[in-house]
């Protein structure tokens, strides 16, 4: 009977325990020394790349377990001073990492950590903001202050550059099928630019699609690519991207949310979502029609993002919280809480959804930890 009895209790423990992990929603990622300002999944959203800032490394982490797989950059005695990483993305097969470190762009292999080629930046505005692979992963998109570099991604050569915004340039993104790329700057200008066309050095101007008065903050295609959406402050303008004629403009409520009034397409171009400083608004990407608005009573939002399969919101807050809610309905689904130490350090830096939608990363202003929660 005792050994049954036991056996209940062990049961029982084991059982508790279970349960108690399985309501732990997320897991942290410690190892920076400093503060990190960047994270992004791979595409199969089993890992983590993050940048950390101040402690001038790039790491790699198991997003499952939050174990730390391996370093891309390391900081050592031998390497010049300023060597901060600014940002990390991965190709579309997940096979190579680019990471930015200051005036250049590190091109990793994702399996081996070997750094294999560097793409490297010169000039006085050469200070690389970001860089992404074409969709078919044989292109990286990496621009500066004022100019737009194309590569060739498996031998690094320049195949182009962009040269034409006056002021400096707030995004950059390829077309579905990699032909075109879409550009948006504080000239209050957007342009469509042909990359397989032009000089030998340059390339080929389509479209030049003004905004108004102000920064052209943000411009993206549709997923077919026969529109374009720019976000202005506290409009969004739809565009034919062949023409640019003006389809549609859209109003977002006054204040607008800080990280450079974004405004995205749904996977499907069905839908376009853009935030104001305590609301986040869907329409209907056809009629303009207002689908949805979801808002919040407490802070307002510093970023907002759409979940690759279209079903879920993501609002990152000042108050270092996250929300989550359902795109269809407006019910809000979840409430994430950022690390303590964002409590004293002060608000959340970046947000991201893992590719299969399932996961979310948060990293914070002036720490080094990094979570990561699991949705479903």
């Amino acid at each position: 009977m005792k050994k049954y009895t036991c056996l209940t209790v062990l049961l029982a423990m084991v059982s508790l325990q279970y349960a108690q992990a399985a309501e732990v929603p997320f897991v942290d990622l410690e190892g920076h020394t400093r503060y990190i300002i960047h994270a992004t999944f791979s595409p199969d959203s089993k890992t983590v790349v993050t940048s950390g800032w101040a402690d001038e490394t790039a790491r790699m982490w198991d997003a499952e377990t939050g174990r730390e797989l391996k370093r891309l950059v390391r900081r050592s005695i031998f390497s010049p001073a300023g060597r901060y990483v600014r940002f990390t993305t991965f190709s579309p097969n997940g096979k190579r990492i680019a990471v930015g470190v200051e005036n250049s762009v590190l091109i990793f292999d994702a399996e081996s950590g070997e750094e294999l080629r560097t793409l490297e930046r010169s000039g006085i505005s050469a200070l690389v903001h970001t860089a992404t692979f074409s969709p078919d992963g044989k292109k990286v998109l990496s621009y500066d202050g004022l100019r737009i570099w194309i590569s060739d991604a498996e031998t690094g050569k320049d195949l182009t550059m962009l040269v034409g915004h006056t002021n400096s340039i707030n995004s950059a993104t390829f077309s579905s099928d990699g032909k075109r790329v879409l550009t948006s700057s504080q000239d209050s200008t957007a342009r469509i630019w042909d990359t397989e066309t032009g000089s030998a050095n340059f390339g080929k101007e389509l479209k030049q699609l003004g905004g108004r008065l102000d920064s052209v903050s943000f411009a993206a295609f549709s997923p077919d690519g026969k529109k374009v959406i720019t976000r202005s402050w506290n409009d969004v303008t739809i565009r034919d991207a062949e023409t640019g004629e003006k389809l549609k403009t859209l109003r977002v409520p006054a204040n607008s949310v800080s990280d450079r009034h974004r405004a995205t397409f749904s996977p499907d171009g069905k839908k376009i979502i853009a935030g104001a400083w305590d609301t986040v608004v869907i329409w209907d990407a056809e009629t303009g029609e207002e689908l949805k608005k979801l808002e919040t009573d407490t802070t307002g939002f510093e970023s907002i993002l759409l979940s690759l399969d279209g079903k879920k919101v993501l609002a990152l807050l000042y108050d270092n919280t996250a929300r989550v809610w359902d795109a269809e309905s407006g019910e809000e689904l979840k409430k994430l809480e950022g690390p303590k130490e964002l409590e004293t350090h002060g608000s959340s830096m970046h947000i991201a959804f893992s590719p299969d939608s399932k996961k979310v990363v948060m990293v914070g202003n002036n720490v080094k930890i990094a979570r990561i929660w699991t949705l479903e």
